[in-house]
């Protein structure tokens, strides 16, 4: 259950994600846009957020084959700002910054 005071976070590769999977769907991608921005912050990661998550990928792909680059952005920046991943995605499954959520 997420309490009411915590303040959420998106990455914006996220909101990527969920703006083409709208959009190839022919669902109202501007709504969810709305109702994230209104929501959460966005997270928009640094160059040096780019190397780091680099780096965190390339260990995680050797256990976690099927890991996305988008989700080791996610996870990054979750690390970075002491937050945990709210997620259905069963590629974070065992990862101590993660939930998953059915």
């Amino acid at each position: 259950m997420i309490e009411e005071k915590s303040e959420l976070f998106t990455h914006a590769v996220s909101v990527a994600e969920i703006i083409s999977k709208l959009r190839r769907e022919n669902l109202d991608y501007a709504e969810a846009w709305r109702t994230i921005a209104s929501n959460s912050k966005i997270v928009v990661p640094s160059g040096t957020d780019a190397l780091e998550t680099g780096l965190l990928h390339a260990s995680l792909k050797r256990e976690r084959h099927n890991f996305s680059l988008a989700d080791a952005f996610v996870l990054f920046s979750a690390r970075e700002n002491r937050a945990r991943v709210l997620t259905g995605d069963p590629d974070f499954t065992g990862l101590k910054d993660a939930t998953i959520i059915s």
